[in-house]
């Protein structure tokens, strides 16, 4: 069933469903706060993506550090 990522950790949690289909950071929020354990990934058979998020408050007030920000994350998923 689809459920929203708060309805499905909500469901999750409750034992309600005994498997959750997830992505970061909802995945790293379960690991940690409710102790679940990945079972399967996608590793090898599909790209993954990351998602870098921030407040735009910030972005907008250091938009020098926040494009330096970028161009590490760049210069690391090269290397």
């Amino acid at each position: 069933m689809f459920l929203a990522p708060a309805d499905a950790r909500a469901a999750f949690e409750s034992g309600t469903v005994d498997a959750w289909a997830v992505w970061e950071p909802y995945l790293a929020s379960a690991e940690v706060g409710l102790n679940a354990h990945e079972i399967a990934n996608a590793e090898g058979l599909a790209n993954n993506y990351l998602f870098y998020v921030g407040r735009r408050e910030f972005a907008e007030n250091n938009s020098v550090l926040a494009h330096d920000i970028i161009d590490q994350v760049v210069a690391t998923d090269a290397w």
